[in-house]
């Protein structure tokens, strides 16, 4: 459709519009002409049917006498001029024309006396040589039809023109506004605007129709483009935050979701208040506008995250304002690494200390003389060696510790587990005895994959723990359950307190110390088994009560009957 079908269609449906009223009009103005103009004739008819019969000219008009709505006029057949009418003027018609033209017609014609239009019909009377006249005045809905037809159809017509006048502006309005829009549209979308453009809207349906084609091809590309990036940002194992210049959030990856218990849905095109931390709040907001980039640490639920945050020019070099890219790397093994060093350090420092103390004191009190009886020369020299027997203790420790630390590649064969314990058993037997100590042994053969020393050291440790840490004539259960792949070590000693099992396997931590101390024990027993279940992937279970017992489960993986057989 182009402007001239437009313009023709305004045209046609105006005049529709105009011949509508105008039949609609002419119809209540024909209905009601007609039907007074009959009224008129049966009324005529029947005074002259009555003038007729009695010849009583002078009766008739007294009837009329009074009657302004009606009219009776008689003329002689040789006069244009009345001889009588029932208004009381005198009626003067042209000539005698008149008479042969308007006979036994209904027409209408003014009032002499005041003008009024009303509807004659003109008779002739033979016998007496009279003409007699009769009219009824116009009804009032007769003349308002005739106005109503000839003053509607007046402004019919001119606000048909005015509507016409409009519609053509404003399609010109509408064309031109098109034209500079699609020219807008092909600008975007890259296509070509050497057009010669008409108006047309069929031209700009097609036009409109090959730029959304070409918008919905860039737009997959677009989708398919951003969908890598939010790939990309989300294999990303650091977390990353982009604000734009309005302190929007435009890019919020998985990983930042994770770390801020935040969906995307919540944060995506908000402002980054929502993020609801305020040294993340303030510090994106200083960069935002300062430009300057910074960096610090943030804590959240016992992991430690490493903040840097960098300026990001969004509208170029000359914007007023920029956004901002937060990075967000989980540094807590970096930092727990760090403080268990600093804490080892620290703990064995205190550890070796008290032992060379005690070595150095009685040496000193010996030098000095202080210690000369042969017994408390005994009782010193006996005192320095289980310091030094302690210290030696803690130092091979130690060694052990940072050697499993290392995770270096160790020497693995097949060992016998009840064989190991057998050994070790034997090994402490002087120590059982002397605590009065039951040992029960409920034991199947349990082959595992482990290098040998790693193997001793893991039930050396348990066994010891079972053995100082138990009360006088109390008991140890050693079970192998092959079927399992599990070790059970249980004792009835001191027991471990709720508070203390997710620390007993920290360095140098020891519920009692005192205890102990008596007992040379380390504090490193523990952290050494810990550490050879984690690199050889055994899971290590504890159930324990405090003032009843310990037991210790060892559930070591399932090996390939191949590397068993080697």
């Amino acid at each position: 459709m182009n402007k001239k079908h437009v313009i023709v269609s305004s045209i046609i449906m105006s005049l529709i519009a105009f011949i509508s009223f105008f039949t609609v009009a002419l119809s209540w103005y024909f209905l009601g002409r007609n039907a007074h103009e009959q009224a008129v004739v049966v009324n005529g008819d029947s005074i002259v049917s009555s003038l007729v019969s009695k010849h009583d000219y002078y009766d008739e008009m007294v009837r009329f006498d009074g009657l302004s709505n009606f009219e009776i006029t008689y003329f002689s057949k040789d006069s244009t001029k009345s001889t009588s009418d029932s208004l009381g003027a005198v009626v003067t018609v042209k000539s005698e024309a008149y008479f042969s033209e308007h006979l036994n017609k209904t027409y209408s014609e003014d009032n002499p006396i005041d003008n009024r239009e009303f509807s004659y019909h003109l008779y002739l009377i033979e016998d007496d040589g009279i003409y007699v006249r009769y009219g009824e005045e116009v009804p009032f809905g007769v003349l308002l039809a005739k106005n109503f037809l000839i003053i509607g159809s007046i402004v019919v017509i001119l606000v048909d023109g005015l509507y016409l006048f409009l519609t053509f502006r404003q399609l010109e309005k509408s064309m031109n506004s098109l034209k500079i829009q699609v020219k807008k549209l092909q600008g975007v979308c890259g296509l070509s605007s050497n057009v010669v453009y008409h108006d047309d809207l069929e031209f700009y349906s097609k036009i409109i129709r090959d730029s959304r084609k070409e918008l919905d091809l860039q737009l997959r590309e677009a989708k398919s483009q951003a969908d890598e990036t939010n790939f990309i940002l989300d294999s990303f194992i650091e977390g990353m935050i982009v604000v734009d210049q309005d302190s929007n959030i435009v890019v919020f990856n998985h990983k930042a979701s994770q770390i801020l218990s935040l969906s995307k849905e919540e944060t995506l095109n908000r402002n980054f208040r929502v993020i609801n931390l305020p040294i993340v709040v303030k510090n994106l907001s200083v960069v935002s506008k300062t430009r300057i980039p910074t960096a610090f640490d943030l804590t959240l639920v016992s992991r430690v995250y490493h903040c840097e945050i960098e300026a990001v020019n969004f509208g170029g070099a000359e914007a007023k304002g920029s956004g901002a890219a937060l990075l967000l790397l989980d540094v807590t093994d970096e930092y727990n690494s760090a403080a268990m060093k600093r804490d080892f350090f620290a703990n064995a420092s205190h550890e070796l200390k008290s032992p060379l103390t005690a070595i150095l004191g009685f040496q000193e009190m010996i030098e000095e003389g202080v210690i000369s009886s042969p017994e408390e020369m005994e009782e010193a020299t006996k005192k320095t060696v289980e310091e030094a027997k302690r210290m030696n203790q803690i130092i091979m420790d130690m060694l052990a510790l940072s050697s499993l630390e290392n995770e270096s590649l160790r020497p693995i064969e097949k060992i016998n587990v009840g064989r190991v314990i057998d050994e070790l058993l034997a090994l402490h037997e002087a120590e059982i005895k002397k605590k009065k100590l039951s040992v029960i042994k409920d034991k199947n053969s349990l082959f595992i994959m482990i290098n040998h020393e790693d193997c001793d050291r893991l039930f050396d440790n348990m066994i010891t723990n079972a053995i100082k840490y138990n009360k006088e004539g109390g008991s140890i259960l050693v079970r192998i359950d092959e079927a399992k792949r599990q070790v059970t070590i249980q004792d009835t000693g001191i027991g471990i307190a709720k508070e203390d099992q997710s620390r007993i396997f920290e360095r140098f931590y020891r519920v009692d110390k005192a205890r102990s101390r008596k007992e040379m024990g380390t504090g490193l027993g523990l952290a050494i088994v810990k550490y050879i279940c984690s690199y050889y992937e055994i899971r290590l279970d504890l159930d324990s009560t405090l003032g009843v017992g310990s037991t210790f489960t060892l559930t070591f993986p399932i090996i390939k009957t191949t590397e068993i057989e080697k």
